[in-house]
């Protein structure tokens, strides 16, 4: 037995354990720990001190002493420490890490695994073997020997494929039959007539997809890079898209860098010319008066220059252009540089050249040419006249699109010749108004598809809000949940006004109107050389932004109308705030055509259509005002100002609206209680004599009026604006009811 416990602690609390403790001292039975010791080895004694001392001493119920036990399976000592469990050793064979003693059955050969591994096959090496197909397979292993068919043979050899006839290299045992042919295809693609360049075997597989086993009948999407030169003068990168249009370079631009700036914008990006004055002068010719972006109006200059090259040689370029380096003097250049063939026409080298004649142009590519031969690349005759004298004059540039002037032989783009600044800068404003142009037809085509998604979602906000305030009628909040509701459709608005300004500010119209800037009065001659903006982007936003604030305005008064009390107070009042709104669309339409100086009829049929907007949303208040004492006087004011309306209005408007006039007409005489007769046949000749009408009169069913126009068949079904019932016909048959209206 043994007894745990602090000695000190016991004889302090108890004079029994003093005498105890004494008498264990005398027999020497006190220690500082517990003996321990191994069943199997005795003579590794341990005192105990603290528990985990049995852990580190006597670990699985034995000592750190190695087994030594022989295992009855296999006859190796046992690899573990001394241990209490498995005493008889059995099964631990698989835990023997020692190299097999036993002989494979069928080859004798010995096992090269461990003792606790499963022998398996034998893998001594054999050496050398040959195989079915005649070629040696080298370091055998023994069980391969067994079937020399299942050793895949690993030489390579040159195979025929069966689908494309391609000879390719696979190793011996590849069966040809499955195999993915790697080579590209090289058919020619129908579409782009470019080589194909996918890999055969795709091109094949698309063959047997589509039902065809003829290869060269069609092939997988051409993969070749396009390359073709845009207008920028770049490459196009991307992949081969015939019978498309390159999509917008992305690379920067080169197309405005001169002496002052360069761009830092895509191609594809909307950018503007340099604004700095133009540095094109001579000794013998003024300055250009225009900014250094604008075709230039200076005459040229024929003569070669007359400064000094840092070689002490005289400039070989022409007089007003920027010196070249001296690795272009004549004198002093290499031979590679001489023997360039410089002029087109004679075919004339460098060194041959007479300067004095015929000047030279060093290109930004390094290329040079005469300056005969540049006039005649460049067509100079496109910008400048010359007389029998040698006197050069300006002529007007075309106005069709031209590419950017290239270099003849490398087709690199040509920048910073100031002889051929009219040409070259024309080409490049063309390009950047082509780029503007795409830019902003990108956003008013989105801007068109909102504007019917913004209406119809507006309308829908307003249904809702007047179906809620009348359910709740919460009439004196109006005006706070209108604001609300609106917010979405002014933010559109707004969208639609920036876009607006935008178009405004197109690279040609920046152009004219710094060359305006620039010039005096004694210089007109100059500004009449520089070409006027184009405006239909412009009057493509300003139309829909009238539209917009029309349809906004419109409501406004209509939900007014129908929320507060029919009286002529509140109707004035209301009538009056919509007047204002109006009238402020009516001056920015109208201080738009004093700007564009324009009167066409696209812009005068927007004014009539603004204009009977507010007669229309007038009409259709006063058919909710029940007392005849007030809409008698104010459906008779509606009435002179729609006659007055019809006299001033375009005819394109006229022609355009003749049925819903007709029936707009009709509405405001039934406003009028002393008025009940229909359209007099004096006032139908007069509306269609006035319209130059050419068509035909026909009545609904329920004797409402309405116009066919053109023969006058019936060639498709609508429905009659008044009463709703089905009107017109088809193959100039008209619908059961529709019968021809007579004017006398």
């Amino acid at each position: 037995m043994y007894i745990l416990g602090n000695r000190s602690i016991l004889e302090s609390q108890s004079e029994m354990w003093t005498q105890v403790l004494n008498i264990l001292d005398a027999r020497k039975q006190i220690g500082p720990g517990i003996p321990a010791f191994c069943v199997n080895h005795p003579n590794t004694e341990k005192i105990i001190v603290k528990s985990e001392e049995f852990a580190m001493y006597f670990p699985d119920g034995g000592c750190t002493l190695p087994c030594k036990t022989k295992l009855a399976d296999c006859g190796h000592v046992c690899p573990w420490k001394c241990h209490s469990d498995y005493p008889d050793h059995k099964g631990l064979t698989s835990f023997c890490h020692e190299k097999c003693a036993r002989l494979h059955e069928e080859c004798n050969h010995p096992c090269k695994k461990r003792c606790s591994e499963a022998c398996g096959r034998c893998e001594t090496n054999v050496g050398i073997v040959t195989l079915p197909c005649g070629h040696e397979h080298q370091d055998a292993k023994c069980y391969m020997t067994k079937d020399l068919s299942a050793i895949k043979c690993k030489v390579k050899v040159t195979k025929v494929l069966p689908n494309c006839n391609h000879p390719t290299v696979l190793s011996c045992h590849q069966s040809a039959d499955d195999y993915n042919c790697p080579i590209p295809c090289g058919g020619i693609n129908t579409n782009c007539h470019h080589k194909c360049l996918q890999k055969c075997s795709s091109c094949y597989a698309h063959q047997l997809k589509q039902g065809n086993n003829q290869l060269e009948s069609s092939h997988l999407p051409c993969i070749k890079i396009c390359e073709k030169i845009l207008p920028c003068g770049h490459y196009c990168s991307e992949l081969c898209h015939a019978g498309e249009d390159c999509p917008p370079c992305t690379k920067i631009c080169t197309v405005w860098k001169c002496s002052h700036s360069s761009c830092n914008h895509r191609c594809s990006d909307p950018c503007y010319p340099c604004q700095e004055r133009c540095d094109w002068k001579c000794e013998h010719e003024d300055q250009c008066p225009l900014i250094c972006g604008a075709p230039c109006t200076r005459l040229p200059c024929d003569k070669r220059c007359s400064k000094v090259l840092s070689c002490g040689h005289k400039c070989p370029s022409v007089c007003g252009e920027i010196c070249p380096s001296s690795f272009f003097c004549q004198t002093c250049a290499s031979d590679s540089i001489k023997s360039q063939i410089v002029d087109k026409i004679m075919f004339s080298e460098y060194q041959d050249i007479d300067l004095e004649e015929d000047p030279i142009f060093v290109l930004p590519c390094n290329h040079i040419f005469t300056m005969s031969t540049m006039d005649g690349w460049l067509d100079i005759n496109q910008g400048y006249r010359q007389d029998q004298n040698g006197k050069w004059s300006i002529v007007s540039l075309p106005m069709q699109f031209s590419k950017l002037p290239v270099c003849p032989d490398c087709r690199f783009l040509i920048r910073g010749l100031r002889r051929y600044g009219r040409i070259c800068n024309q080409a490049s404003l063309n390009l950047s108004e082509k780029c503007f142009i795409t830019s902003i037809m990108k956003g008013i085509e989105s801007l068109r598809i909102r504007k019917t998604e913004e209406m119809n979602s507006f309308t829908s906000r307003i249904d809702s809000l007047e179906a809620k305030l009348l359910q709740k009628s919460q009439k004196l909040t109006l005006s706070k949940h209108l604001t609300v509701y609106k917010s979405p459709f002014e933010k559109f608005i707004k969208e639609v006004f920036k876009c607006f300004q935008k178009a405004t500010k197109s690279p040609q119209k920046k152009v004219y109107e710094s060359c305006v800037s620039h010039l005096d009065e004694t210089e007109s001659n100059s500004f009449l050389a520089v070409p006027k903006p184009h405006l239909f982007l412009e009057r493509s936003l300003f139309s829909m932004l009238i539209d917009c604030k029309v349809f906004i305005t419109k409501f406004n008064l209509i939900l007014y109308n129908r929320m507060k009390s029919n009286s002529l107070d509140n109707f004035q009042r209301l009538k009056s705030d919509y007047d204002k709104d109006m009238e402020k669309i009516m001056t920015d339409f109208d201080n738009y055509l004093g700007k564009t100086q324009e009167t066409g009829a696209m812009l005068s049929t927007s004014g009539a259509e603004i204009e009977f907007h507010r007669l229309d949303i007038e009409g259709e208040y006063l058919e909710s005002i029940q007392e005849n004492h007030l809409r008698i006087p104010l459906a008779k004011d509606l009435e002179s100002r729609f006659d007055h309306f019809l006299g001033r209005s375009p005819s394109s408007f006229l022609t355009k609206c003749v049925t819903k006039l007709d029936t707009f007409k009709t509405q405001l005489l039934k406003l009028n209680d002393s008025i009940r007769t229909p359209l007099t046949l004096e006032e139908k000749q007069s509306i269609a004599t006035a319209i130059n009408f050419q068509g035909t009169w026909y009545n609904c069913p329920n004797g409402h009026p309405y116009a066919i126009g053109e023969c006058g068949g019936a060639m498709e079904v609508g429905t009659c604006y008044e009463c709703g019932v089905r009107i017109g016909g088809s193959h100039h048959t008209s619908l059961p009811g529709n019968v021809r209206a007579s004017f006398g």
